[in-house]
């Protein structure tokens, strides 16, 4: 369902003279800051899986392939996002409006520090929580609680980047999961920075709709138009489903990682 411009405003607008606004910031948000997108990220995975990730669609399983593929060895994996995400870099505009607003909950997918960057830049107090441990306590005169739901850039190891992360969230981050219930079924969200090509918002949205099932709140999302051109696209990934008919080499022991599963 779509929404006109100016009655998203006004809803949004109300919602936070009424204190219970917040924003869910994904990826596109950090783009044009320097960050890579998920393709950059797995650019070179996928060149030791002998796959082009440019044609790849499920790139949370092509991370678990990776992972996999390195004997679940994850070393090589938290050190690609080290390099990645762990480099000095400037909050953009959008980041500074973000902390102007009155809002005082932030949620977010990523693991970057521009949000928390850009709240201290605009003095504010800022209470980071990456861990489910980190919910239980309270940073004292805090204007802002930002959830980095998964996980930190400082800690690597603990991010959610593998189909298996994603998987088992529900049983690994809890308090995270109830948290996240409560300010979805309390609070107007606004959803920024995805897009239908981030793997996180297919995930996003099934976690979402079973959190949602019974609420009646409404959340608003800002989505760029996107253009196809469905015959061109629809060949080539037909091209590439048959240049790598599904083999063995693409099933692990536990996870069925083959991509592409639509023709």
């Amino acid at each position: 369902m779509t929404i006109q411009l100016n009655q998203l405003l006004r809803n949004y607008v109300e919602a936070m003279h009424e204190g219970d606004a917040a924003v869910f910031v994904g990826a596109g948000m950090s783009r044009p800051a320097g960050f890579v997108d998920w393709k950059g990220l797995l650019r070179e995975c996928a060149k030791e899986l002998n796959l082009d990730i440019d044609r790849e669609h499920d790139l949370v399983a092509v991370a678990q392939y990776y992972l996999n593929h390195r004997g679940r060895d994850r070393s090589s994996l938290n050190q690609i996002l080290r390099n990645e995400f762990d480099k000095p870099v400037t909050s953009t505009k959008n980041h500074e409006i973000i902390a102007n607003l009155p809002i005082t909950t932030i949620w977010t997918t990523n693991f970057d520090t521009l949000i928390e960057d850009a709240l201290r830049k605009n003095r504010k107090s800022v209470d980071v929580k990456s861990r489910d441990k980190d919910i239980a306590t309270h940073k004292k005169g805090r204007d802002t609680v930002l959830y980095k739901m998964h996980g930190d850039i400082a800690r690597p190891d603990e991010t959610v980047i593998c189909k298996d992360d994603y998987e088992q969230y529900a049983r690994n981050h809890p308090i995270f999961q109830n948290t996240l219930e409560a300010d979805l079924l309390s609070k107007t969200f606004l959803f920024l920075g995805f897009s239908f090509s981030d793997p996180n918002l297919e995930y996003m949205l099934g976690h979402l709709r079973s959190l949602l099932e019974d609420s009646k709140r409404e959340h608003y999302a800002v989505m760029r138009k996107v253009r196809l051109n469905w015959h061109k696209d629809k060949l080539e990934a037909q091209n590439y489903i048959n240049m790598r008919r599904i083999s063995r080499r693409f099933r692990s022991r536990t996870y069925n990682v083959i991509v592409f599963r639509r023709s």
